[in-house]
């Protein structure tokens, strides 16, 4: 089953590296880079395999097979613990399978590889990702605080040059895209993990290094504590809205968001749920985005504006325990923006009486034209109302049939993104 939320890739190690003749089961371990080395191994009878870095010191391992369509009952064990191997079905290597990197918290030489079913000589690659030059190991000594819910501030983050120490930058001319859609995935790394800078600094060489990107896949990833990273780097641009590698191959329109772990079956914590929520609250309201509607995209013609990874291709990502929550989530994000900018400010439109015990007058400025008004429940429910014109640049909506309380009012002009108001109906 497909857990890890990446896209069709080619792989760009050497052919040349693959077609060393192995000598058994201990072929010589090959270096490609200073983070990356491949072994070619010849499957035995038993399908049963002792690997070992030699003196290079490795923190995951990916496995590339033939011959065989999927990775079921195969697993690898180091350091007492034994993962799965699952394949990344957004890979697209003729006939060949990938698994997901199997990343470990500490650093080791030696593993054990279960591969039955297996009858052809298959690759195995070694992930180094270093240690950072700091005595942190964790991210939760190095956690910066979450953003009180109900802010609409740019939560704290860390960034690029903490993270990455010690390995190679990006160089590549970047892109970059205005937001529609925000787009959440998960890793589906163990949820054993605690090192949370390693994960990230595993994903980033496998990304790069194996999948062969220009760099790590989504915007800003989010650690199961609540740490946030920055993902994707935006050299001169805003990391927002740096185009990404993480939407089914049509990323232009997306903001990227991973959470960190396999949610497949495991509730993700209270921790990492508010740290996606206060990202998603801020940049919604960075980009006025309507985080309860949704919009066309090439992959689905009405995605959500908050979605999930398998709303755009066949994938399981972000797994069922996250994108069961995704309507919760909208509806969060919803209140918080309505407690950050209480009132909601409509700059060119004006709206009266306010509270109102009847309908609304609603006044244009010239040459605009209104393309919809919704009314919007505290609880995120939408509610139709009818518009009659009164002229040249107004309307009344009528909301005398709506039930007494407070509601928001949405606008959409033409050509402008929507526009917010809190009205209260008595």
């Amino acid at each position: 089953m497909m857990r890890f939320c990446v896209l069709s890739v080619v792989f760009l190690v050497t052919g040349s590296l693959s077609a060393q003749s192995p000598v058994g089961n201990n072929s010589r371990v090959l270096e490609v880079s200073p983070e990356l080395s491949v072994q070619r191994v010849i499957p035995n009878n038993q399908g049963e395999y002792e690997l070992s870095s030699g003196e290079k010191y490795f923190t995951s391992l990916v496995v590339k097979i033939s011959g065989s369509d999927s990775f079921e009952t195969s697993s690898m064990a180091a350091e007492g613990n034994s993962y799965l191997l699952e394949i990344d079905e957004h890979t697209d290597l003729d006939g060949e399978l990938q698994s997901l990197p199997v990343i470990f918290d500490l650093p080791g030489q030696n593993a054990k590889l279960r591969l039955p079913n297996v009858t052809e000589p298959f690759s195995v690659y070694y992930i180094s990702a270093g240690e950072l030059p700091s005595s942190a190991r964790t991210a939760g000594e190095l956690k910066p605080l979450v953003t009180t819910p109900g802010s609409c501030e740019e939560p704290e983050t860390i960034d690029q040059s903490e993270w990455r120490k010690g390995l190679s930058a990006p160089s590549y001319s970047r892109s970059y895209t205005e937001t529609e859609h925000l787009i959440v995935h998960h890793s589906a790394t163990s949820n054993s993990l605690t090192d949370y800078y390693n994960v990230v600094r595993n994903i980033y060489i496998y990304h790069t290094q194996v999948n062969g990107w220009s760099d790590i896949g989504y915007n800003y990833l989010v650690a199961p504590d609540g740490t946030i990273f920055k993902g994707r780097d935006p050299a001169d641009g805003e990391q927002d809205l740096v185009l990404g590698a993480h939407f089914c191959g049509k990323n232009s329109t997306t903001m990227g968001v991973c959470m960190m772990g396999d949610y497949s079956t495991t509730e993700p914590k209270e921790e990492a749920i508010s740290s996606l929520e206060a990202l998603l609250t801020w940049k919604a309201s960075k980009d006025i985005l309507d985080v309860l509607g949704s919009t066309p995209h090439p992959l689905n013609g009405n995605l959500n504006t908050i979605a999930g990874h398998r709303q755009g291709c066949a994938t399981q990502c972000p797994g069922e325990k996250v994108f069961e929550k995704l309507e919760t989530i909208r509806q969060d994000v919803f209140a918080n923006l309505q407690a950050c900018n209480d009132p909601l400010v409509v700059s060119t439109v004006t709206f009266y009486p306010n509270p109102s015990e009847g309908d609304v007058l609603i006044e244009l400025p010239e040459e605009t034209e209104l393309e919809a008004v919704d009314l919007i429940t505290l609880s995120g429910q939408k509610q139709s109302i009818g518009l009659i014109n009164e002229g040249l640049n107004g309307y009344r909506a009528v909301t005398s049939f709506l039930q007494p309380g407070v509601y928001v009012m949405m606008f959409k002009l033409k050509n402008e993104l929507p526009q917010y108001k809190k009205i209260i109906l008595r």
